[in-house]
């Protein structure tokens, strides 16, 4: 059993899931989270209301499944990304669990 973490913005939301159902992955949970992008000095003179600093609403999933599972998901969703080339694409890494109790 491994530990699958997946981040995306918001508008990836369906995708996600999508591809959660059809990689057999019945339970996960989400989080909301906020993902922060520094912008360069001269992009801030470019836009004068512009902060240092832009948020980006962002979803945080996570599920323990096995390792053929996390393969399917991360196999899908990098073709996802190669198939839409998002600004921001889906980010997935996965996590070996020494020790778990049922």
């Amino acid at each position: 059993m491994k530990l699958l973490i997946v981040t995306s913005i918001v508008e990836h939301e369906k995708e996600v899931c999508t591809i959660f159902k059809n990689s057999r992955i019945e339970t996960y949970s989400t989080f909301p989270i906020n993902g922060h992008k520094l912008q360069l000095p001269s992009e801030i003179m470019d836009n004068w209301f512009s902060s240092s600093r832009e948020t980006i609403d962002s979803k945080l999933y996570f599920t323990f499944a096995s390792e053929t599972e996390i393969e399917t998901v991360l196999e899908k969703l990098d073709a996802y990304n190669k198939e839409v080339q998002p600004v921001n694409p889906i980010q997935g890494i996965v996590i070996p669990i020494e020790k778990h109790l049922n």
